[in-house]
């Protein structure tokens, strides 16, 4: 596919060969998986949620995996980005004061 795109932007304008470019990076840019081992009934569940929703099975599992991450892509962790911060900037906290208590009571 990304060389038919390559091939067909030779042979058009300017304007036409910028828009083929930004289809091509799009297109390099979708991610592929596998899902092994899954379970039969969940397969079928898939297919029927797919039929009801007007999808394909492939459409269904894209969306139902969007919704499920949307959240983490939506609103970023705010632990993830103190420590990335820290880590670009670094973090200087005060030593602290040591002091040295009465032995303890050890009860046999």
């Amino acid at each position: 596919m990304i060389a038919a795109a390559r091939d067909v932007t030779s042979r058009r304008g300017p304007a036409q060969s910028r828009t083929l470019l930004a289809l091509e990076e799009e297109v390099l840019a979708v991610a592929t998986i596998t899902v092994r081992g899954l379970d039969e009934g969940v397969r079928r569940a898939l297919g029927r949620r797919a039929r009801n929703n007007g999808r394909s099975m492939e459409a269904e599992v894209r969306q139902i995996l969007g919704d499920a991450v949307r959240v983490d892509l939506d609103v970023p962790n705010v632990l993830v980005e103190f420590h990335g911060a820290c880590r670009e900037d670094g973090l200087e906290l005060p030593s602290p004061v040591r002091t040295h208590d009465a032995p303890r009571e050890l009860f046999t």
